[in-house]
């Protein structure tokens, strides 16, 4: 069974869908059971490693990596302290 392309369509590169006449196997991942005929035209791992991306200096990627050190620390002390006031709750409540 497919989905035949409309003439108002606006995307012209669209081709259909194409559905197996067969239910999958439990076992099998729900995409294999469904088809598409879709892409992106002339993007390929090759020109995508061609892509280069913008580096902060090295000095400068350090002190973002200590920056969220400091976050990360900050955070599990928080947690840390949301647990004892936990405790503390439940202790309250248990005493009322």
């Amino acid at each position: 069974m497919s989905v035949k392309q409309a003439k108002d369509n606006k995307n012209q590169r669209f081709k259909g869908i194409k559905l197996c006449k067969k239910r999958p196997k439990p076992e099998l991942k729900l995409m294999n059971y469904y088809k598409t005929p879709v892409g992106v035209p002339k993007l390929a791992l090759k020109r995508i490693a061609k892509i280069k991306i913008p580096l902060p200096p090295i000095d400068e990627q350090n002190i973002i990596v200590s920056k969220i050190k400091e976050t990360i620390t900050i955070i599990e002390s928080n947690k840390k302290l949301i647990e004892i006031f936990e405790q503390k709750i439940t202790d309250v409540l248990s005493e009322i």
